[in-house]
């Protein structure tokens, strides 16, 4: 994910957060910026969802996300690492869910419809990158690239035996 950044025109480093926030763009060094604390799986989906904002939102320097904008960027980082197979079967991450409230119980289908396309054509976009610098031609990464299911699967036996890939 960090090469998909670098063809963004972003790079990425790792930083603490004055206001706790996991990752986040600084705008002004063009860089992506991680917490140290976040694992190989997280970082690759906190790439994918700074990277959502960058292609979706116009959103200012030092602005906090929330709301729709939040839940489009959450939606794509989960596409993203489902289309590369970092994704278990049935594993939702906790940031996706809380997000999802702000669409609420019942939202109109023409909400619906238009957070659906946006965020299945960033996806489109962003794992298009992602699986030019993996060598791939639109497979799922999953079923051609072991290696990748390898490293992954090592980092979540290192996080604990609860993490499912």
């Amino acid at each position: 994910m960090t090469k998909v950044a670098g063809v963004s025109g972003f790079g990425v480093r790792w930083a603490e957060s004055e206001i706790a926030a996991v990752s986040w763009v600084d705008r002004r060094r063009r860089q992506i910026v991680l917490s140290p604390e976040l694992g190989a799986r997280d970082a690759a989906g906190r790439i994918a969802h700074e990277l959502a904002h960058l292609r979706m939102h116009k959103l200012s320097s030092g602005s906090v996300c929330r709301g729709l904008v939040e839940f489009e960027a959450e939606c794509v980082a989960y596409g993203v690492l489902a289309r590369c197979g970092a994704v278990g079967d049935g594993v939702v991450p906790e940031r996706l869910v809380a997000s999802a409230a702000a669409v609420g119980l019942r939202p109109p289908a023409r909400l619906v419809d238009a957070v659906g396309t946006r965020v299945v054509n960033a996806v489109g976009r962003i794992a298009g990158v992602v699986e030019t610098h993996l060598g791939q031609s639109g497979e799922p990464v999953r079923d051609r690239s072991p290696r990748l299911h390898d490293d992954l699967t090592g980092t979540c036996r290192e996080q604990g035996p609860d993490l499912v890939l």
